[in-house]
């Protein structure tokens, strides 16, 4: 299956789009990245920006919103305290998961206190411009995330390549499956995007992936605000 791009609704995306969605692209147009662990969000993020396409990751927006002062630290540090406070007034994101870890009320807190201030960073930076940005979010589908994003994607890859990559990360079978257990299944990810990169294959084979989904992506754009003039 490397090299495949899929287009999912019978070959091609449905048009018009659904309620709230061709609305965005009149103005930015965030486009939700996502995979299952080990899939290649990042890669595909990463060649896409070497495309010319803006790209951001939710976790990077997440260790900005940690820093000193900034919205996430002042949450975080007013729920928790100093405990949570790395050198430089950061906040340490180990000692938070280890709160949160286990214990739900914690961890809907977390989630009700942080997910906004991502949503209206990334919002933010898709007004900016008329271009569609795509966003890496882990848990796209699991959060709800995806009614945020005017199309979404799905980077998708066999149960043996990803269990191969997370050993390179030096985990064991125990810290994979545990893991795993906290994410929709890659197959599921698969069959709710609306488009889907197969990274099995070579760098090679995932950009030229991306180029074609870029380009179908940005005639989207243009189809849908043609029609909206």
């Amino acid at each position: 299956m490397a090299g495949v791009l899929c287009f999912f609704s019978g070959g091609e995306p449905i048009l018009p789009y659904p309620t709230g969605r061709g609305k965005m692209a009149e103005r930015g147009c965030p486009i939700g990245v996502t995979g299952g662990i080990g899939a290649g969000k990042s890669a595909v993020l990463r060649v896409l920006a070497e495309l010319g396409g803006r790209t951001v990751d939710a976790d990077e927006v997440v260790h900005a919103l940690y820093e000193r002062d900034q919205p996430g630290q002042v949450a975080v540090r007013n729920r928790w305290g100093d405990r949570v406070l790395a050198a430089g007034g950061r906040v340490d994101r180990a000692v938070v998961a280890e709160i949160v870890f286990g214990n739900p009320a914690e961890l809907q807190w977390l989630n009700g206190a942080i997910h906004p201030l991502v949503q209206d960073w990334i919002r933010n930076l898709a007004n900016k411009s008329k271009e569609p940005l795509y966003c890496g979010v882990p848990l796209l589908f699991e959060t709800g995330w995806s009614r945020f994003f005017w199309r979404s994607v799905s980077v998708w890859c066999s149960p043996e390549v990803q269990r191969q990559r997370l050993m390179q990360r030096g985990w064991d079978e125990r810290e994979i499956g545990r893991r795993l257990a906290c994410q929709m299944g890659m197959n599921e990810k698969l069959t709710q995007g609306d488009f889907a990169i197969i990274n099995n294959g070579s760098w090679g084979h995932l950009r030229e992936q991306c180029r074609i989904l870029k380009s179908r992506l940005e005639g989207l754009v243009y189809e849908t605000r043609v029609e909206a003039t």
